[in-house]
């Protein structure tokens, strides 16, 4: 036999273990959004100068890229993405944005205009008592009453509120071009979206690099809803090479371009145990954000070129890629100005 207090010890120790096993369950489910970008680096750019631009600008031409960008949530749910933002900007002095799709866009969560009616109500009431003075033989009292009620009603309706499920502009003077995108009803973040831009280059380009930053945002949620927090949950960048559509000696200097990086990525990945021993070497730190957020050269060797005893300092391996990405980077650049690559050398 059990006693009361044995009973209640045990009553109370399933609960318990009820209670801490919808706390497991809730916790492997709730997990943090992961977004993971994706994109083909290479953009043939079409030829879309008009008659009229070339009349008033002969020494310029319009080339529109056309470009997709997919986004892939690895865990978590998609409730818990607030904002994607992409940021795509050209490396030459001498291109800039002439136009960009998609354009800042509105939406609602109601399918109609509100309707809201006002009514008002009015009422007058005059009443009067005649009494007489005299209490014998006996009290006369009349009393009259007379009233008025009117109403008023107004009925109209609302243009809904609407919120920014798209918005676009440029930055750095021109030089590029941003798109915030948010959720809605009628729309998905995670999958493939397109994107246009047409750019304003001189008229002999050819190709030419940019760089696109792609960053998720979302909701880290806690045991209660303050607890809540805001964070990125995924976060790319590229190296986007672009060449002129038709231009096959171009394609191969994007081509080559997007290999070099691949290379110098990974030849990074595989001596990072080495970088990181080197508690000394200046760009360790810096580097760690490379490996972290950026994944891409970019950074690497714009500080490694401000610094040249940085860059000297690398393994021979890293020093090795990271040459032949510079290669790589200003023969493409150096058709820009619509140069053979024969006249390079």
């Amino acid at each position: 036999m059990f006693s009361g207090l044995t009973l209640r010890v045990f009553g109370f120790s399933a609960v318990l273990h009820v209670l801490l096993a919808g706390f497991v369950c809730s916790a492997a489910v709730a997990q943090s959004p992961q977004v993971h970008f994706d994109m083909h680096p290479v953009i043939a750019c079409r030829d879309v100068t008009s008659a009229e631009f070339l009349a008033s600008r002969p020494d310029l031409r319009l080339v529109e890229a056309r470009f997709e960008v997919s986004a892939l949530l690895m865990q978590g749910s998609e409730d818990d993405l607030l904002q994607f933002f992409y940021r795509l900007e050209v490396q030459s002095p001498d291109v800039s944005v002439a136009d960009y799709w998609p354009k800042t866009r509105l939406a609602s969560d109601q399918a109609t205009n509100v309707t809201r009616e006002q009514r008002a109500e009015k009422s007058n009431h005059v009443g009067a008592v005649l009494t007489s003075p005299l209490d014998w033989p006996g009290k006369v009292t009349a009393s009259g009453d007379v009233g008025q009620k009117s109403m008023d009603s107004s009925r109209y309706e609302l243009v809904p509120q609407m919120m920014a499920v798209t918005a676009s502009g440029t930055v750095q003077r021109g030089r590029g071009v941003y798109y915030k995108i948010r959720p809605s009803r009628s729309s998905t973040l995670e999958g493939a979206r397109r994107f246009r831009v047409v750019l304003q280059v001189p008229v002999g380009w050819r190709g030419g690099d940019a760089y696109l930053h792609c960053t998720a945002t979302g909701i880290d949620r806690g045991l209660v809803r303050s607890l809540d927090d805001q964070i990125t949950c995924g976060e790319r960048r590229f190296v986007v090479a672009l060449h002129l559509e038709g231009d096959a000696e171009a394609r191969q200097a994007a081509q080559q371009l997007v290999a070099a990086e691949t290379d110098l990525v990974q030849t990074l990945a595989s001596h990072r145990a080495e970088l990181d021993r080197r508690n000394r070497f200046p760009l360790r730190h810096r580097l760690e954000s490379l490996f972290v957020a950026a994944r891409s050269p970019s950074m690497l060797l714009s500080l490694a070129a401000r610094d040249a005893t940085d860059s000297r300092t690398l393994p021979p391996e890293v020093q090795q890629a990271v040459i032949e990405y510079q290669a790589a980077r200003d023969h493409l650049r150096f058709l820009s100005n619509g140069s053979n690559v024969e006249s390079m050398h």
